[in-house]
């Protein structure tokens, strides 16, 4: 699933589908219930969840009638940090319909309580997305993960150890991952964007992603991921000149190709990559009509066919050669991955 921030977390716990997200006002008015009735049944005045171990289902309960919870954006971390207990699986752990302290005892609550914790921050403010933004200090964190001002400055406090440590770990990629079409649409620095294009990979095939809207090597749609700096695939094509045409005709080997030809005097082959869109849907709709190199078979703006593919010059990236190629560091950043260099 793609994030953005701030991170609607109300549609991603609803898509899944053994989760019931239900606010206070809604079983409120079902019940016909109080707000101290409501407070009753839920044992807290923020969130609950309710576990049905017969159906595997789960039931989260959250505050959305004190406007207080509401104001402060209270309420997406309450729900966070109950979808932190069911993915962890808190419940079925300790075979527990409710999380209670009284059942649990007092030091097993307080750990699973700073496991949800640990999640929802993870979830709602991640770390290396902040830092690639900029958004280094308590406001900034505030207003783009819309969670209360307390939890921001915790949060900021978190993120100026993670700076001085400068720690990746595997969950930063992962978010990073599932940030990247957000990440692109964001104007960053010059050398944050240098740093992540270096990590970009394609989810499916493996191959560097520029951040496109679509693979040039199998036309998926957003499907970057990123990863730690090593290898990636190189997959076969044509092989062109400067002028992003062939030296000669790949079907009928004829040499004299005169500058910025598209076709083969010869046998009309078509000798220069591009969006093949206009032919394939019968406009010329896609705006990407530069030259494309020799290696594209998917037009990375509108994801057609480029004319290399559609005309059988180049395989199917499943049936194609490919080689692993090193993602050797750039002169100016820091060769170790485990360290930020921005």
């Amino acid at each position: 699933m793609s994030l953005s921030l701030p991170v609607r977390i109300k549609e991603l716990t609803r898509s899944f589908d053994y989760i019931r997200l239900i606010p206070y006002s809604e079983h409120m008015k079902r019940y016909t219930l109080s707000y101290e009735e409501m407070l009753e049944f839920a044992e807290t005045d923020d969130a609950v969840t309710d576990y049905d171990a017969n159906t595997g289902l789960y039931v989260i309960y959250y505050n959305d009638a004190y406007g207080f919870k509401m104001w402060t954006n209270r309420y997406r971390w309450n729900i966070a940090h109950e979808l932190g207990h069911i993915a962890l699986d808190h419940h079925r752990k300790h075979k527990e319909t409710r999380l209670f302290r009284s059942r649990l005892g007092g030091r097993t609550y307080k750990k699973l309580d700073q496991e949800a914790d640990q999640f929802a921050s993870y979830v709602l403010v991640p770390h290396l997305v902040l830092y690639c933004l900029g958004a280094n200090f308590d406001l900034a964190i505030a207003n783009a993960c819309k969670i209360s001002g307390e939890a921001s400055r915790n949060r900021a406090e978190d993120l100026r150890v993670w700076i001085v440590c400068k720690s990746l770990s595997p969950y930063d990629f992962a978010m990073l991952s599932c940030f990247s079409p957000y990440l692109n649409t964001c104007h960053l620095l010059p050398e944050t964007v240098l740093w992540l294009n270096e990590r970009r990979l394609c989810r499916w095939c493996k191959v560097k992603h520029f951040g496109e809207r679509y693979c040039h090597i199998c036309g998926a749609a957003n499907t970057a991921i990123y990863e730690k700096k090593g290898s990636s695939l190189m997959y076969d094509g044509v092989e062109l000149s400067e002028g992003m045409t062939v030296g000669e005709c790949p079907k009928c080997k004829n040499s004299d190709i005169p500058k910025l030809s598209k076709y083969c005097m010869v046998c009309r082959t078509r000798i220069a990559n591009f969006c093949d869109a206009d032919i394939v849907d019968g406009s010329a709709s896609c705006k990407g009509r530069e030259h494309l190199p020799g290696y594209a078979r998917y037009c990375p703006y509108c994801g057609s066919e480029t004319t290399f593919m559609t005309d059988g010059l180049v395989a199917p990236f499943d049936e194609a050669q490919s080689a692993v190629v090193s993602t050797a560091p750039f002169d100016d950043i820091d060769a170790d991955d485990g360290e930020l260099p921005f």
